[in-house]
Order: structure tokens, then sequence, then C-alpha cells
């Protein structure tokens, strides 16, 4: 995940006693009507999904299920990156692909879509991921 902590959010959700919530079953909550109002803003801003791997398939199905959330891209070796099944692929699903060129740098392969799916609509699971990621940057950052 690309992620960024929105500081503004965050100090307004501590002292309030709103820390990451990681329970799904909690965050599910917050979409029913009498607790919609009290749910806390979403402490992060999810910019991107990069997938690694060796191979384009493995890569492709890490990174697909969070197109909904931000813009996907997989990270390959140059072979890999190249193949054209996976170039296809990548395009139907709108994602980037990105090859190793060495330790220091990567080439962009392929473009993908820029922006969150446009069909895309907030979702319990989207929340949730949201939390999740908003608690791994704050255990990140102590």
């Amino acid at each position: 995940m690309v992620a960024e902590l929105l500081h503004d959010v965050h100090l307004d959700r501590v002292p309030r006693g709103w820390g990451p919530v990681t329970d799904r079953m909690s965050v599910a909550m917050w979409s029913w009507p009498e607790l919609a109002d009290t749910a806390p803003e979403p402490a992060v801003r999810i910019r991107g999904v990069i997938a690694s791997a060796r191979h384009w398939r493995t890569a492709l199905t890490a990174a697909t299920p969070f197109a909904g959330l931000a813009p996907t891209a997989l990270l390959l070796p140059p072979g890999p990156a190249r193949e054209p099944g996976c170039l296809m692929q990548a395009e139907f699903y709108g994602a980037s692909v990105v090859a190793t060129a060495d330790r220091d740098r990567v080439d962009l392969v392929q473009q993908g879509r820029r922006g969150r799916l446009a069909t895309a609509g907030s979702s319990t699971i989207s929340r949730w991921v949201h939390e999740v990621v908003y608690d791994r940057l704050v255990a990140e950052a102590c």
C-alpha cells in the first residue's frame, strides 16, 4: 500500500479514543443507519497499491482486489513485465506494469489507470482496509 496519514484527522481521532479499529465486525457496524453519524473519519488516504512478484499472474492476483481503492501497479522482473499476456491482462484490469531495471531503478512498461475505479463505491471492506492501513502506519511511526 502506498498511503499517507492524514495528520489532522489522526490528531482529532486520538483524543476522542478513536485509534485504528481493525475488528471487521466493529467497522461493519459503522454502516448501520443508527451508527453512521458516530463513525470516525478515515485517517489515511490510500494513494496506490504496488504488488511485487516474480510472475505477473501472482502480482495481478495480489493487486486487483484493491482496484476499487486506488491505482494499482505490478512490479515485476524485466522478462515477465514485457510478456504480451501480462500487458493485456494489466490493461484489462487497469494496472500499471513496472519492470525492475537494476537495484535502484525501475522502468514503466505500461501506464495503468490513474485513479480509483469510477464504479467503486465505499464499502464496509474498503473502510476496514483503511483502518488496517491506519493501524500499520501508526505502528510504524512508533
